[in-house]
């Protein structure tokens, strides 16, 4: 998806959050995977889902929400894990790390992305080197952040992780 297919989905949940909603409610999107940097970066990194976490007013995947996700997939013709709220590495994403606020123009939606830092973190950790879409992320955000050392990256690693657990050099 890119740019504009993610930003037409946003617009079309906060459509239907803002129908049903009675009382003021905001759903809270965070997103973590490839389509953080379609988002930021307008460009976009070979990605046909959403790795995100919901939260409804302090509930998290509330049957309702994911009745208005999964809507949004069939009237769209799209996969209904369009929005892949149960990835497992979302794990990895540590309370310590940034979050950006994103799309602020939706009424009803609260869209976060992690802050580019954090998202190297998070991509480094993960470990895909052998997936070419992965490595081109992770060049482009240390291109963006200005790193060119091997030293920075693990401190950057250790900053949000025990380092016991990251590989050896």
């Amino acid at each position: 998806m890119n740019y504009n297919e993610h930003y037409e989905l946003f617009k079309k949940l906060n459509e239907k959050v803002k129908g049903l909603n009675k009382y003021g409610k905001i759903l809270n999107i965070s997103v973590y995977g490839n389509s953080c940097m379609t988002l930021l970066h307008d460009k976009e990194f070979d990605s046909d889902h959403i790795d995100a976490s919901v939260e409804w007013n302090s509930i998290e995947k509330d049957d309702e929400v994911l009745n208005i996700i999964n809507e949004r997939a069939e009237e769209n013709g799209i996969d209904e894990k369009w929005m892949n709220i149960d990835n497992p590495d979302l794990g990895l994403v540590e309370p310590s790390m940034g979050f950006i606020r994103i799309l602020d123009e939706f009424e009803y939606l609260n869209i976060y992305c992690l802050d580019k830092r954090s998202f190297l973190a998070y991509k480094l950790r993960l470990g895909r080197i052998q997936d070419e879409n992965e490595v081109n992320i992770i060049k482009t955000l240390l291109k963006d952040i200005n790193i060119d050392y091997h030293d920075y990256i693990k401190e950057l690693l250790e900053r949000y992780y025990d380092y016991r657990m990251l590989p050896e050099d």
